[in-house]
């Protein structure tokens, strides 16, 4: 049975002039490993990522297992495709339930999955349409999840610095918002945000996308 937990609308947290990337403009490499490769991180990525996999139980049991997967695995591949988010077959082989599609003003259509932690709920939604990749967190073990995937930050790419321009405050809500360096004008941003002070419960939200440099 799909899970009932509503996942939070992605924040509108970027500036209104923004230009979200498509999945492949003719300007950008066919991935985004590549992107980084080109910017000088592919080595550490990809350590960190098979050693992530590697990790990996056949079923992760805790919400921070299952949250450093999505994060530093799954999204960065999941940002590329264009179908279906739930007939993935990562998503179908974690035993993620399909949860519903919405679409959304800036990220385009979004498909939402989620699964059961014995501590927490993961939902993961990802744009059909552009470079966006949102994952969310509630219950007991969500802030430890969260802490422990903005702690390792660097796994997804090297030379973060702040991006006060692509911030578009949520009031009561707490986001660190941090991108990478530009290339041929395209840079990869994530935000991390605690919506706790908005919602009933611990949501704790971490999502991933590619804009176009201002």
């Amino acid at each position: 049975m799909a899970n009932t937990t509503t996942c939070p609308k992605p924040p509108s947290t970027w500036s209104a002039g923004s230009t979200w990337r498509s999945k492949r403009p003719r300007s950008w490499p066919r991935t985004r490993k590549s992107v980084l490769s080109r910017l000088g991180t592919l080595c550490s990525v990809a350590i960190a990522s098979a050693a992530v996999a590697g990790a990996m139980p056949a079923q992760a049991a805790s919400l921070d297992e299952l949250t450093r997967e999505a994060v530093f695995d799954l999204c960065p591949d999941l940002m590329e495709i264009e179908t279906p988010l739930q007939d993935e077959p990562a998503i179908k082989a974690r035993g993620y339930d399909f949860v519903g599609s919405r679409e959304h003003h800036r990220a385009g259509h979004l498909d939402v999955v989620s699964l059961e932690a014995d501590n927490g709920t993961i939902q993961i939604a990802n744009s059909r349409d552009t470079s966006f990749c949102q994952v969310s967190l509630f219950g007991q073990g969500a802030q430890s999840a969260f802490a422990s995937s903005y702690a390792d930050r660097d796994v997804l790419a090297d030379g973060w610095f702040e991006d006060p321009a692509a911030i578009l405050e949520i009031k009561g809500a707490e986001m660190q918002s941090l991108r990478t360096p530009a290339f041929d004008g395209w840079y990869l941003g994530v935000q991390f945000v605690d919506m706790t002070a908005l919602v009933d419960e611990a949501a704790f939200v971490i999502q991933q996308y590619v804009l176009e440099e201002e």
